[in-house]
């Protein structure tokens, strides 16, 4: 596909053309509504994902794209998301974490909640402070790893609730 092409974006969505002669680089890069998704290359004929994108991309059907790329002899891709991502805030987050955590059925657990400096935020020239440190401790534990990814996604769930604080400020 190398000829011209028509780019047709929806839901907030939109693409550039790319090409650089001396390479043989063509590619179409594609941002949403959250920023960078990444980039169709077309000699290889796949999407590659952006490391910031907050969404998978690839090829999908023609009911499901948010950009479709059209040559002139009418040949066309659909690009679009191939993995819905669940949105959920950070609340949601930390509710279903300790949901996980009250089905573990783990005898003589406990809780501990410190806070302490883990990430500075510059706003207005200032820095502020999001803390949000979790100990837990546990007793004959048979699953350590899902006890882990469980308080693993609280401390990532408070944080993500101090940093919405005090941007709030």
């Amino acid at each position: 596909m190398t000829e011209d092409l028509s780019i047709i974006s929806t839901d907030g969505y939109s693409a550039k053309e790319w090409q650089q002669k001396s390479s043989g680089k063509h590619r179409i890069y594609v941002k949403g509504a959250a920023g960078e998704v990444g980039w169709f290359d077309i000699k290889k004929g796949e999407f590659i994902n952006s490391e910031k994108a907050k969404e998978l991309f690839g090829l999908v059907s023609e009911e499901s794209a948010k950009v479709t790329l059209v040559s002139q002899s009418g040949f066309k891709i659909h690009l679009g998301n191939i993995t819905p991502m669940k949105e959920s805030g950070p609340r949601d987050r930390l509710k279903e974490a300790v949901e996980k955590m009250t089905t573990m059925k783990i005898d003589g657990t406990r809780v501990e909640i410190n806070l302490g400096p883990t990430v500075e935020l510059k706003m207005n020239g200032k820095s502020h402070w999001a803390k949000a440190n979790l100990t837990v401790g546990a007793d004959n534990v048979k699953d350590i790893e899902g006890l882990y990814d469980i308080v693993s996604e609280m401390a990532s769930a408070m944080l993500d609730l101090e940093i919405n604080r005090l941007s709030e400020r």
